[in-house]
């Protein structure tokens, strides 16, 4: 018996595994960093980070960046880089463990591209980082909040925590 037999994978739905968090500041930590070479041959670096605060605490999600591939991805990996190391306080990096753990907020985007079938997929990218100013203390070994946080959105994502707007509408 073959489970495949007049398999039309057209007609099945994609499993996403690390669901796409909607575009916003997160407070973030990087988890975890792979220095790896595709199949093609090209060096890559994955790094994991997962969201330690708010309605969207403990979603994770992969950021990709293929450096060696031309002198221009090279530039945005270092400048992506030093973004993380500005926000981190940290003059001067030996290893990727010096940037693992550690709290920070993340601009967050939605990416579309298309793969290597032609199809529309979707990922999570950062833009840039900000320093963590959020005055929580979180846990470096579980990357749990350790205070109650307010919403993962900088300016409120609920009605429990409404965003100061200072404005001259009557209403």
């Amino acid at each position: 018996m073959s489970l495949l037999v007049g398999f039309d994978p057209s007609q099945v739905e994609d499993v996403n595994d690390n669901p796409l968090v909607p575009e916003g500041k997160y407070r973030v930590m990087l988890t975890d960093v792979v220095e790896d070479v595709s199949k093609s041959g090209t060096e890559f670096v994955r790094w994991e980070w997962v969201v330690v605060a708010g309605k969207h605490e403990d979603a994770k999600f992969e950021c990709v960046h293929f450096p060696q591939s031309s002198e221009g991805s090279m530039k945005v990996f270092q400048s992506h880089t030093k973004s993380l190391c500005r926000a981190l306080k940290l003059a001067k990096v030996k290893n990727y463990d010096d940037l693992l753990n550690k709290p920070v907020m993340a601009n967050v985007k939605i990416n579309k591209y298309t793969d290597k079938f032609g199809e529309i997929r979707k990922n999570n990218q950062i833009n840039y980082f900000e320093m963590d100013d959020t005055g929580k203390k979180s846990s470096a070994s579980t990357g749990k909040s350790v205070a109650p946080e307010p919403a993962d959105l900088i300016g409120g994502d609920s009605q429990d925590d409404p965003p100061d707007f200072d404005d001259d509408m009557p209403f």
